[in-house]
């Protein structure tokens, strides 16, 4: 008989003597590695009663309900009637094994119903990481226990008579067909018919019951041909109509335990039971590790298209469910996610079939793979969440919402389906015959073809694909005439030779066996069952190394990016595992192209790329590296050797290669012969009986142990010492393990509570993961200055980090929830409760406002809510406090941040002290705000026409009511709505306003024009709701958690949303997160966190949504005096407006727009004035605030400058610069407003503005006391930094940026390019020459225009020719832009001397330029030494300084240029 090569180490037959009795049972080896460790045979114990299994391990299912299930379609508790051996030294029995074996537990079914035998797999990953594999024959077996049938039949009456019981005379046509439905019959007459609808009914003098039996064989690796085979096998010999079998069914068993080994890796097992052939091939070291489910037939049941979608969601580790009624197909598809995604391994739950009993574990908050098998159709309730669903029996795929696409899917899919249609076209040929298919000719079979027409015109093409195809057949030996072993062996010297060696070692070699081998080894090679298993691994391998060639394209240069740990050892390492980063994933990102970027930055956040990096971390320490680590990064280098070191990323999509050295590996394997496996045998004690269907009683004195004497091993085990494993493969389980488990039951209450006390600790430790990552990330990123961070890498990160984020408190709100509330749990809870408050039934008092350091809490009793009385009595509680206590508090506060600079401002006690202050005091700032209706929000069409009503000269005092936007039709028309500002003062906030200190009686207060934006939940629930570019309950609730997190106000909405125990109540069961008392505290402390940053993450993903802002021009005066019609435009990093045009005396006013992004510069000026009669406009214009409505985001645009001829420098429009206004959290502004110490700085900057200065121009008297103070050297430094922020800039901007960035860079006040290019030329000047009469203003855009008028008139001169081509092409480029730049006569001096500077700068004239301005009598005249302009030195070195800026190409944002293109 064939079989597989085992060193006589492995095979526990091979050490046993031919004389070894029956006297003791052996304990067997460590090392001694079979293909099967367990035989089990599981089913219904007829010791004990049937037990009901409750659906779903709920526990909540008494024994009345119970009774309501036919009998026949509950699930009962299985038992292990039997296990082999009883215990292996290294691999102790798993106990889990019943609801492995039988998901659904124990089915009944009747002699028309029974199902035909099922073969399944099957996988457990136990909490310390060892894998249980195995595969399962489900099979059914008449009843002939008289008492089960009994027992049976009682329980049908049982269930009939409830039915009957429960149901009126009148509605017994609505009784379930099958049962009783009155009077004397047992079925309805008018269902008799209809077999499909009997199948619950039962009659135990008519029906013969059939009960759900198992054969299971437990592996150390997961086969599954072979498993199949084997399992077929044995059910066949006691099942099949010739009886009885050859041997008795104890001796095939002991053969399969004992006598067939476990293959060495690298070679190859083929053996045969009852006629069956069974082959297993185990890769080498360095091939890809074992896998033996046909991938082909994942293929067969889903696209390509569709399965990459699927194996998306898998690689970023989203929640997956899996539902068919197969447990086979469940088992592909799961084990086929896992295999394809090499070199990464899943790492978190796994269970690719769900016990019915534990069906409650679909709840899990935690990403998972599972596998549901259901009976009829899934529940709809499933498809609601926001889960990844796939029904694998219809192909029918829901996906979760923003899930990024894979890099270049489409070619990915493209190149899958050629790999299985060459396959499919190769394996064609069967059995010397070719079976025509429509299959799609390959590039290579076309080439073929046209090749054979051109090299042979004599002959047709037909007849030459005919013959070559008859050539490619396999040759099979049975085909050849016999080999002459008589003449050839025995004839032969060399074979002689060895003989007499082999005899003298007392090794006997007969050639008649080795002829009998090579004869089974042909069979075996030319079997179907060989032939089509060694197809299906070939498909396999090739397949598999189409995907980790893309794996291996995507993170060709991860290495690169491998931050080395500093640790001196792995122990030290696994230390500071948490505070570490280990991979460098900005710069990866950086490099990568931007299709690939929302991949790639979310696949860098799983927990399978983390693993994967600290395994190439941990290899250094470590003397064997991880397997799939060494074959991945041997691919990347095969790569790199073709295809060059440098290379960083392929930019176009690269194929893997047609063929593969592995799948020479795996022919050379099918022609092997690498073992001889004795044939079963005859055991003592045991004689062979007919068994007709029904497993029998087995001996089970002799299946225990290897110590029956079996025959001699074969020859071949001791000449092929080269498959002898370096290392044998053990798995060492915990010897106290208990082995035995009689059957199998539901979880205990006990149980169930630390499974699901488990779920809560993993999502409060996931909570504070991801919100440490974020503050580290925008923390550390708020560090840097300007110019310093990639934007696009950033943004994304942040956008990945925020969504990463967004989905764990989706799975924090599905967590124990009761009934299923639409995808979004999330955005359901928020609307049960803002619907609660709309309808007054909220709790009054401080007692709903339980704090959250008090882990009780308080039953309430809900009485009609009254929203001023409420508010009165909030009022009465703040006043009541002690003024003491809140100065005490916030003095504690100041004193713990100045002790310890390094201490984190989110620290325990200070954030304790914080949320203590929140709870008191928060109303203080909501009671002034009165919310609206938040679910009928107005959507009253406004007119798209300018509507003029803003602020007058007097302001009246109003009161204000909550802004109402309404929605847009269209995203095209975004022209700027005016609403009337006239109505938006709050008269109680004016009221309530601090009195301003006697020094600054003339400066306006902000407030009573820039009231706080509202906090309550309603008011940003409002705003969501009039998103028209949102159609999902997920993008709702993500874009609520976006626009409160971009607020600061995230913490404060879920505390609110948290605080109504009545309604937790109603919606979560009592395991459920959100109803851990202590662990929602901790979550909150985390989200109150975040408040220390700063987040975009509104503004920067909802890129179409309509925004309303708010704009306030300031002056100095207590009323801004505007008496001429002014205009406005305002860019961001999105858009810009369209000019706004303000008629006379509007100083305050709110627009709508689409978003534009995050502000960066803002033009102001007048349009064309009529100045006939002489007048023109005069005002003073200290600075504008701009604020966003829906996120609060404030920007201040510096002005400090008046408008007017003849005024300053006869400006009248300018260009202002946005400086962005932190947004304040609740906490931080009352714990500012209560401390005595700090009353002035409790509001915004721009509630007392200082004095400021445009950032784009210095005013006279500003210049000439910086000549006279500052420094050369400071001077040089700030020019210095200034010029190497820009070369920054650019260098770290790979891929594009946002121009408003680089504005900031160029314009920015005091720090800014041109800034500073005020200063250097202002250093050095000549008072007396620069101002002809005491007090004038003098301007740098002075000397540029006599510069140029000298060089106009040079150029039109004979000196001209002295000039080289390169001077004088400078010369007029720099005359004209003067020119241009002086018809604009609404720009004043400062602002023409930026334009120039800017316009200089991007066409890179101004490096060459300077040297030639300098050599201009005009500068001699006007500057003295030292100067830039004067002193050669200097002058060098701004020459080359600014050079350096030359290359690189500056995109300016168009309200810069002015329309100079």
């Amino acid at each position: 008989m064939a079989g597989e090569l085992c060193d006589e180490n492995e095979i526990m037959t091979s050490n046993v003597s031919p004389e070894t009795t029956i006297s003791t049972i052996q304990p067997s080896s460590a090392n001694d590695l079979t293909l099967v460790d367990y035989f089990v045979l599981v089913g219904h114990d007829n010791n004990a009663l049937l037990q009901a299994i409750e659906p779903g391990g709920t526990n909540n299912l008494d024994a009345a309900e119970l009774l309501y299930i036919p009998p026949l379609e509950r699930s009962y508790v299985a038992s292990v009637l039997y296990h082999f051996p009883e215990r292996r030294s290294a691999y102790s029995f798993p106990s889990e094994i019943v609801s492995l074996c039988m998901p659904k537990g124990l089915k009944f079914y009747t002699q028309n119903d029974v199902p035909p035998p099922a073969m399944h797999t099957f996988a457990n990953i136990r909490e310390d990481g060892s894998r249980i594999n195995g595969c399962a024959l489900i099979y059914y077996e008449e009843v002939k226990d008289t008492r089960l049938c009994e027992h049976m039949s009682q329980l049908h009456t049982e269930h009939v008579r409830v039915l009957t019981a429960r149901e009126k005379a009148t509605e017994r046509a609505h009784v379930p067909p099958g049962t009783v439905s009155g009077g004397t019959h047992t079925l309805p007459r008018g269902n008799r018919k209809n077999r499909a609808k009997r199948t619950s009914y039962y009659d135990s003098g008519n029906s013969r019951l059939y009960v759900a039996k198992c054969i299971c064989l437990i592996t150390r690796i997961p086969f599954v041909s072979a498993g199949e085979h084997l399992l077929t096998a044995l059910h066949s010999l006691f099942t099949s109509e010739v009886q009885p079998p050859p041997l008795p069914l104890e001796s095939y068993i002991y053969w399969i335990l004992n006598e067939v080994p476990l293959p060495a890796p690298g070679s190859t097992l083929k053996v045969c039971l009852d006629r069956i052939d069974i082959v297993l091939q185990r890769p080498g070291p360095n091939e890809l590790p074992f896998f033996d489910h046909p991938i082909s037939s994942l293929f067969d049941l889903l696209t390509v298209d569709k399965f990459l979608r699927l194996f998306t969601c898998f690689l970023l580790e989203h929640q997956i469910l899996l539902c068919s009624r197969s447990f086979q197909r469940l088992m592909l598809v799961a084990e086929s996610l896992c295999s394809l995604a090499f070199p990464f391994r899943w790492q978190l739950t796994y269970v690719p079939i769900l016990p019915y009993s534990q069906l409650k574990f679909m709840e899990a908050p935690v990403p998972f793979v599972m596998g549901l098998c259901y009976e009829d159709i899934i529940s709809e309730q499933i498809f609601q969440g926001n889960i990844c669903v796939l029904d694998i029996d219809s192909g029918v795929l829901n996906m979760p919402e923003d899930v990024p696409a894979l890099p270049d899917r489409v070619e990915f899919a493209k190149e899958i389906a050629s790999v299985l249609m060459r396959y499919e076209e190769q394996n064609a040929v069967l059995d010397g015959e070719v079976v025509k298919r429509q299959t799609v000719i390959t590039e290579k079979d076309g080439w073929y073809k046209k090749r054979m027409s051109r090299s042979f015109d004599g002959e047709t093409l037909s007849d030459m694909l005919e013959e070559d195809n008859s050539f490619r057949r396999i040759v099979s030996r049975k085909d050849l005439a016999p080999l002459p072993f008589d003449d050839v062996l025995k004839q032969s010297e060399v074979l002689a030779r060895v003989t007499a060696i082999a005899h003298r070692a007392g090794v006997t070699i007969p050639f008649e066996n080795i002829q009998k081998e090579l004869q089974s080894n042909d069979l075996y090679t030319n079997s179907p069952v060989c032939r089509e298993y060694f197809k299906d691994m070939k498909i396999n391998n090739a397949l598999r190394e189409v995907f980790i060639n893309r794996f291996a394209w995507l993170l060709y240069s991860y290495e690169h990016f491998v931050i080395n740990s500093a640790c001196q050892d792995l122990e030290t390492y696994f230390a500071s595992r948490e505070s570490v980063t280990n991979f460098d994933k900005a710069a990866f990102l950086s490099d990568q192209p931007s299709k690939n970027l929302p991949f790639l930055a979310a696949f860098l956040e799983t927990q399978m790329f983390t693993s994967f990096i600290d395994a190439k971390i941990v290899s250094q320490w470590e003397a064997t590296a991880d397997e799939n680590l060494v074959i991945f990064d041997s691919r990347i280098q095969t790569l790199r050797t073709k295809y060059g070191l440098q290379m960083v990323r392929t930019p176009t999509y690269e194929k893997a290669p047609p063929s593969f050295d592995s799948e020479e590996t795996i022919t050379k394997r099918e022609e092997a012969l690498d073992y001889i496996v004795p044939l079963p045998h005859e055991l003592p004690g045991t004689s062979a009986k007919a068994y007709n269907g029904t497993f029998p009683e087995l001996n089970e004195t002799v299946l225990e142990g290897s110590f029956v004497r079996s025959p001699a091993p074969s020859p071949w085990k001791q000449r092929h010492r080269r498959l002898r494993p370096k290392l044998l493969e053990s798995i060492v389980v915990d010897g106290n393990t208990s082995n035995k488990q009689n059957s199998y039951k539901s979880d205990t209450p006990k149980q169930i509570a630390h499974q699901n006390w488990k779920f809560v600790e993993q999502l409060l430790k996931e909570t504070k993961s991801k919100t440490k990552r974020m503050l580290v990330e925008k923390m550390g990123r708020e560090a840097l200055q300007l110019g310093h961070s990639d934007a696009i890498v950033n943004g994304l990160e942040e956008n990945t980090l925020v969504a990463s984020f967004c989905d764990l408190l989706e799975r924090i709100w599905a967590h124990g929830s009761i009934k299923k509330q639409g995808k979004s749990s999330l955005w359901a809870h928020i609307l049960h409760h803002q619907e609660i408050e709309k309808l007054g039934i909220l709790s009054r008092g401080p007692t709903r406002r339980n704090s959250a350091l008090t882990p009780g809490v308080v039953e309430i009793e809900h009485e009609p809510y009254n929203e001023q009385e409420y508010m009165k009595e909030e009022k009465t509680l703040i006043s009541a406090m002690d003024e003491d206590t809140i100065n005490e508090l916030a003095r504690s506060f100041r004193q713990q941040c100045t002790d310890d600079p390094h201490t984190p401002g989110w620290s325990l006690p200070i954030l304790r002290a914080a949320n203590f202050i929140c709870d008191k005091l928060s109303s203080s700032v909501n009671s002034n705000m009165e919310y609206s209706n938040w679910k009928s929000p107005s959507r009253t069409a406004r007119p798209s026409c300018l509507v003029v009503s803003g602020r007058s000269r007097s302001p009246q005092k109003m009161s204000r009511k909550g802004a109402i936007l309404h929605r847009a039709n269209s995203f095209g028309d975004f022209a700027p709505y005016w609403a009337t500002a006239g109505n938006n003062l709050d008269e109680n906030v004016i009221d309530s306003s601090r009195k301003r200190s006697s020094s600054r009686t003339g400066s306006p207060d902000i407030r009573q024009f820039f009231t706080p934006l509202p906090m309550h939940i309603a008011y940003d629930l409002k705003n969501v709701l009039r998103m028209t570019d949102i159609k999902t309950d997920i993008g709702y609730a993500r874009a609520f958690v976006r626009l409160a997190l971009e607020r600061k106000l995230l913490h404060k909405h879920l505390k609110t949303i948290l605080g109504n125990t009545h309604l937790l109540q109603q919606l979560y069961k009592r395991y459920a997160f959100l109803r851990c008392d202590d662990e929602k505290e901790q979550f909150l402390y985390h989200v109150l966190s975040l408040n220390a940053a700063e987040f975009n993450c509104f503004t920067n993903s909802f890129k179409k949504t309509k925004m309303q802002y708010h704009v306030l021009l300031v002056s100095r005066n207590s009323r801004p005096v505007i008496s001429w019609p002014v205009w406005v435009i305002i860019t961001g990093s999105l858009c810009s407006t369209t000019p706004i045009e303000l008629k006379q005396g509007i100083f305050d006013f709110t627009f709508d727009h689409k978003n534009l992004g995050i502000l960066s510069t803002l033009r102001i000026g007048h349009g064309n004035l009529n100045v006939s009669n002489g007048a023109s406009p005069k005002w003073f214009l200290d600075y504008i605030l701009v604020r966003n409505e829906i996120t609060g985001q404030s920007y201040r645009f510096n002005c400090g400058r008046w408008f007017g001829k003849g005024i300053d420098d006869g400006s009248l429009e300018r260009l202002l610069v946005a400086e962005k206004e932190p947004q304040i959290a609740p906490n931080e502004v009352l714990i500012e407003e209560y401390s005595a110490e700090r009353i002035i700085k409790a509001s915004s900057k721009s509630r007392t503005p200082p004095r400021s200065r445009s950032p784009s121009t210095s005013r006279s008297e500003t210049s000439n006391h910086k000549s006279s103070s500052a420094h050369l050297i400071e001077i040089q430094q700030q020019l210095g930094e200034a010029v190497n922020a820009l070369v920054k800039y650019f260098y770290i901007n790979t891929e594009g940026r946002s121009r408003g960035e680089l504005t900031q860079l160029l314009c920015a006040p005091g720090k800014g390019f041109v800034s500073v290019m005020v200063v250097v030329f202002m250093y050095g000047r000549q008072d007396s020459i620069w101002s002809s009469r005491l007090f004038r203003s003098y301007y740098p855009w002075d000397y540029i225009e006599k510069v140029c008028i000298w060089f106009w008139d040079l150029v039109h001169m004979e000196d001209a020719k002295k000039l080289t081509q390169e001077q004088r092409s400078l010369i007029i480029q720099a005359c004209r832009l003067v020119r241009r730049i002086s018809s604009n006569t609404f720009l004043g001096k400062d602002g023409k001397f930026q334009l120039f500077i800017l316009i200089a700068v991007r066409d890179h004239i101004l490096s060459g330029l300077l040297p030639l301005m300098a050599w201009t009598p005009i500068t001699s005249q006007m500057y003295e030494e030292p100067s830039f302009l004067r002193t050669p030195h200097y002058l060098n070195y701004l020459s080359k300084l600014i050079s350096s800026l030359n290359e690189f190409q500056f995109v300016l944002e168009k309200s810069l240029t002015y329309g100079i293109e």
